[in-house]
């Protein structure tokens, strides 16, 4: 049992336009993953639609204009001192990351899921992608697998 579209569109908090596009895939895997229960569709649906910013973006941005709040948000590439405590110098030092997403995400995801050092561009080719947000190398690798298509060379 899934929503109807308007049940869904009214559940999303979305356009009639937007609820069209996405009504059917979003059945579809609620259907293949066993989300029926009114619990699940409303945290799945709730997910889907914060991870995609209501369904409108499947591509993470990374623009950030407050460099305070890029140094929280991303705290292991920016927690320079590595004492688990953001501090004005590690604040100013996101200040170069700000208004420069590719330059973030590179900072921000290096070394991680196995992504290359911030300048390998890792962190922005394995970026957030999708409706619920896939992210980092391995991760892309293990999608890329599971639906057959090489998400590796081709993100």
């Amino acid at each position: 049992m899934f929503l109807s579209l308007s049940q869904f569109q009214q559940a999303a908090g979305i356009s009639f336009t937007l609820a069209q596009r996405w009504y059917e895939p979003v059945s579809a895997a609620a259907a293949e993953f066993q989300i029926q229960t009114p619990l699940r569709l409303a945290a799945f649906i709730a997910q889907t639609g914060h991870e995609s910013t209501g369904f409108s973006r499947l591509s993470e941005s990374l623009y950030y204009t407050d460099a305070e709040r890029v140094a929280r948000i991303f705290r292991s590439g920016f927690d320079n001192n590595k004492n688990g405590v953001i501090d004005p110098a590690e604040i100013a030092f996101a200040r170069a990351y700000t208004r420069n997403p590719e330059k973030l995400a590179n900072r921000a995801y290096a070394g991680r899921g196995g992504n290359g050092d911030e300048k390998s561009g890792d962190g922005w080719r394995y970026r957030g992608r999708g409706l619920i947000q896939v992210t980092f190398h391995d991760n892309y690798l293990l999608c890329g697998q599971a639906l057959g298509i090489d998400l590796i060379s081709d993100p």
